[in-house]
């Protein structure tokens, strides 16, 4: 894209009133419905799944009025009502509860809480801060769909402080925050035509690969933790609930990693000292007594050579007498 295409665009979006577009797709959501499944208790579970149709028909009939404020919330607290929409909601839903509402009408606004509490977790909702998000953000939103078979549902075991205490709008604005936190490191990784800057900008070892991994997680996590305290409101039975009364994940170290080994420095080049004026004077020191006695490696002498030595134990033989006694 040109430079002058580029400016054009980011004038054209800075003009655009203020309206969000879609956030997780619709297969992302209805994979959120699933899993959550998983984690609940399994007595709210086969109720759920009995209206599953309706589970899922609540999840994502709210798409389609996601340009109102109830579908995000900013982590500084200047944009959005997702708060009190779903303090709203799940008000709604203990109300039909205590009123013995039909189930499938229960069930189906229990899918229209849990489409609010992901539309928090998605991390573009968090912030307006890029003016060029909205040329990357539909991108982003398909990107995660087409990566969900490598994505795995990570459950989040520690239920939310908020949440303990009935704080619903506290429960929010943490997960704002939480998604805040990864709100700047997507935008760099596309082009402002929505492709990715390089081949491996979205790769399994990418930055927006494992913020989508961890928003998944959290936003699926939190919908079935929002199930469940509705659930224990109306003294739900919580039996084989997963996780329940199990302690906490022990939460992992990294061993900090050891120092690296100092580079030794290169031996120094051996010199040869300067000759002083006494070693100059003598061209070679004087050999020692013993050092002359040992011979040397001196060509061939012309002196005839020296009988070898008899054998040890071999004499040489001695003539005997003469008879009489006398020599010759």
């Amino acid at each position: 894209m040109s430079r002058r295409a580029r400016a054009t665009a980011l004038i054209v979006v800075a003009s655009w009133p203020v309206v969000l577009a879609q956030s997780w797709t619709g297969a992302t959501r209805t994979r959120m419905i699933r899993d959550a499944l998983k984690i609940s208790p399994p007595a709210l579970r086969e109720v759920l799944q009995h209206y599953e149709k309706d589970l899922v028909r609540g999840m994502l009939d709210p798409s389609r009025h996601e340009d109102e404020e109830v579908h995000f919330q900013h982590a500084d607290g200047k944009g959005g009502l997702a708060g009190m929409g779903i303090e709203r909601k799940t008000r709604d839903v203990l109300d039909m509860l205590s009123r013995r509402a039909p189930f499938s009408s229960v069930t189906y606004e229990m899918g229209v809480l849990a489409h609010l509490v992901a539309d928090v977790e998605f991390p573009l909702s968090a912030s307006d801060a890029d003016p060029r998000e909205p040329l990357y953000r539909d991108a982003y939103c398909v990107y995660v769909e087409r990566m969900l078979d490598k994505i795995p549902f990570v459950v989040d075991r520690e239920p939310p402080p908020a949440l303990e205490k009935n704080d619903i709008r506290g429960f929010v604005k943490d997960l704002a925050r939480r998604a805040a936190r990864n709100y700047a490191l997507i935008g760099p990784a596309f082009k402002d035509d929505g492709t990715p800057k390089s081949a491996s900008a979205l790769d399994e070892r990418s930055v927006p690969f494992g913020i989508a991994s961890l928003s998944y997680s959290h936003a699926t996590s939190d919908i079935a933790w929002i199930w469940r305290h509705l659930w224990v409101s109306i003294n739900g039975d919580m039996r084989g609930t997963p996780f329940l009364g199990a302690p906490p994940p022990e939460k992992v170290q990294v061993p900090p990693r050891p120092p690296k080994p100092k580079r030794k420095a290169p031996p120094a080049a051996r010199t040869s000292p300067a000759p002083g004026p006494q070693t100059a004077a003598t061209a070679s020191p004087a050999p020692s007594p013993k050092a002359a006695s040992t011979p040397s490696a001196a060509p061939q002498s012309t002196a005839k050579p020296s009988p070898s030595p008899q054998p040890s134990g071999q004499a040489s033989p001695t003539p005997s007498p003469a008879p009489g006694g006398t020599t010759p």
